[in-house]
């Protein structure tokens, strides 16, 4: 209803880790290996009032997950929302599932045509895997460099009619924020 606030979820990785999935896995593995585990703290989640809840999906893409030895980024995000969207059923209630993505690390600097290729096809591969399997909003979020966001957010608007989200953070640090402040 027009008026009331809409409450996201917090933070899934940080939530698998206090459940002693470590950094040395990709916390999007856990869709695969895990599920019950990010099934329930989507459950808790919920319980807590939230509105829209995030697929485990923040870092599903071939940059991130390649750190890991993981290449089956479409898999990984099929199962992530499904997960998500089981816990939503299971809840009963009328929230929303929204995919979340977050930058591949590769947007940093001068971004060149090969690499504007790569980003573009990376994130190509993740929002098709998350509007194919139903995500009802799109979550870019984190972002630190603006030329990432903004061919995130084209990809997007190139797969997805529904809603988008996209949010930036910013540093003190110039130099870490590609001399974007919020200023």
């Amino acid at each position: 209803a027009e008026g009331t606030p809409v409450v996201f979820d917090g933070a899934m990785g940080s939530t698998l880790y206090e459940q002693g999935i470590l950094h040395t896995r990709a916390f999007e593995e856990c869709n695969l290996t895990a599920a019950a585990k990010v099934k329930a703290v989507h459950l808790a989640f919920i319980e807590a009032g939230a509105n829209v809840i995030e697929t485990n999906t923040f870092g599903a893409n071939k940059f991130t997950l390649g750190k890991y030895g993981l290449q089956n980024v479409a898999e990984i995000i099929t199962a992530g929302v499904e997960i998500a969207k089981e816990a939503v059923a299971e809840s009963g209630k009328g929230v929303w599932v929204a995919g979340a993505v977050g930058p591949t690390g590769e947007g940093a600097g001068f971004v060149d045509d090969d690499k504007l290729l790569e980003i573009t096809e990376a994130y190509t591969v993740q929002i098709k895997a998350m509007v194919d399997a139903g995500v009802d909003i799109i979550m870019l979020e984190t972002f630190t460099f603006l030329s990432e966001i903004k061919i995130a957010l084209k990809v997007t608007k190139s797969l997805f009619a529904g809603p988008v989200i996209a949010s930036m953070s910013f540093s003190d640090e110039m130099e870490q924020s590609n001399d974007y402040g919020p200023g």
